[in-house]
């Protein structure tokens, strides 16, 4: 983790207030200051490698060298925010989140953990303490798929994980390719371009995140936070078509149809079932069409279609259940086609694994949980994250969620503080339990 860019940052009034406040308020704040580079707009916007997740970081930098920590850009752009351990030679603790969102997403989405591990980090260097191993905060950019369409970039950077293509790709906003993006705003490209490691994965002895839950479980649950077991992979058929044979909506009897609507619908449906029959019996498995429509250039209220695109997609934390609903997909597929005389095309699947966390991670986190006098609940991510990144490169890697209510990738996420306080306790617990270690 090279390739420094110095910043001078003045301690100024309103610092000074700042770092005599307490966590619950200097977390309030820091949220309020990031929401508010989004003050003219719906939700917020930090997209990936923009202008607002620039000024965010920059915010981050700011207040940890009001703490006194050291800090600096990696060579992928990412900030990176140091509190110097007694033995630099020893793997490092390392934890964070991204600070990109989706368009008109919420405010707690990646910088609940980011917020979470510099407060961690500052607050045992405001009490002196001198961990054994040095702890990084990497806030990390480009995790969000919804500028480049793929997820993760600043993670994968790290690890010289840019392939094929990868720099090629274009922001959806603007047009520019990824690589221009990378340029702009201070990143190497040229060792990127090479596939250069910028971390080492064997000098990282730990990977901790602390991210909101994306979804209504622990809310239903009435608990505060928990302990992520695994993040469920997915299988994904973008651009699926079933073709049909159109028709007059009134003269063709519905028992001489070939209508792809039909088809697709009975699709749909016998695929519900067999998700909710699968996760009755103890399997993890959801799907979903996000996508769906009829051709734009003949559709009409009066016409049989003759054709319909539709996306699918599967997820599962265990690749055998993936596999096994994917078959039962495929052969639904030809049964539906022979006896409704209809034709799929399926396209291109592309397939994420699942990740397994490590069961050691877990245990550590869950032993946090007790010496805080806390139930722990230990429950799989719908959604990637970052830490996947970093199991698979292998570094022993841990998650916590914190409950959110009102879903995530919406405006209307919402995080109380007293939970965040919590998630961000077992954090900072488990940071210092390791760096001495």
């Amino acid at each position: 983790m090279i390739n420094e860019k110095s910043r001078i940052s003045c301690v100024k009034d309103n610092d000074r207030k700042f770092l005599t406040m307490d966590i619950a308020k200097q977390a309030k704040c820091l949220f309020e200051e990031l929401a508010a580079l989004d003050k003219n707009n719906i939700g917020i916007n930090r997209l990936s490698y923009g202008k607002r997740e620039t000024a965010a970081l920059d915010i981050i930098e700011h207040k940890a060298r009001c703490f006194g920590l050291h800090t600096y850009r990696d060579c992928a752009a990412n900030l990176v925010v140091v509190l110097e351990g007694t033995d630099p030679a020893l793997p490092v603790v390392c934890c964070g989140s991204h600070m990109d969102s989706v368009p008109q997403g919420g405010n707690y989405d990646g910088a609940a953990g980011i917020i979470a591990g510099l407060l961690a980090i500052a607050h045992l260097k405001t009490r002196e303490f001198r961990p054994r191993r040095s702890i990084h905060l990497l806030v990390l950019r480009g995790e969000e798929s919804a500028a480049f369409g793929i997820p993760y970039i600043g993670s994968s950077l790290l690890f010289g994980l840019a392939t094929g293509n990868m720099l090629d790709l274009t922001d959806s906003a603007t047009g520019r390719p990824l690589r221009e993006c990378l340029y702009r705003v201070g990143a190497d490209v040229d060792n990127i371009e090479k596939g250069t490691v910028i971390t080492n994965p064997e000098n990282i002895k730990i990977w901790l995140e602390l991210h909101i839950e994306q979804g209504p479980y622990l809310v239903n649950r009435n608990e505060p936070a928990a302990v992520v077991t695994s993040i469920r992979g997915n299988r994904r058929y973008r651009n699926i078509m079933c073709i049909g044979q159109g028709g007059h909506s009134g003269t063709v009897p519905n028992n001489l149809r070939h209508d792809p609507l039909l088809a697709v619908s009975e699709l749909l449906v016998t695929m519900e079932r067999k998700c909710l029959e699968m996760n009755d019996a103890g399997h993890d498995i959801v799907h979903t069409t996000g996508l769906m429509g009829t051709n734009a250039t003949n559709q009409s209220i009066t016409r049989i279609p003759d054709t319909v695109s539709f996306s699918f997609e599967m997820r599962s934390d265990n690749i055998d259940t993936l596999s096994e609903f994917d078959d039962f997909f495929k052969t639904t597929v030809k049964n539906i086609s022979l006896r409704r005389g209809v034709a799929f095309s399926l396209g291109t699947c592309q397939a994420v694994p699942p990740v397994t966390l490590d069961p050691d991670v877990i245990t550590l986190l869950s032993n946090s949980f007790s010496r805080n006098g806390l139930q722990c609940t230990r429950m799989p991510s719908g959604a990637g994250h970052d830490t996947g990144i970093f199991t698979t490169v292998g570094i022993p890697s841990g998650m916590i969620f914190v409950r959110n209510r009102n879903g995530s990738h919406t405006p209307d996420e919402h995080m109380e503080i007293s939970d965040f306080l919590l998630g961000q306790k077992i954090l900072a617990d488990t940071i210092k339990y390791v760096a001495n270690s």
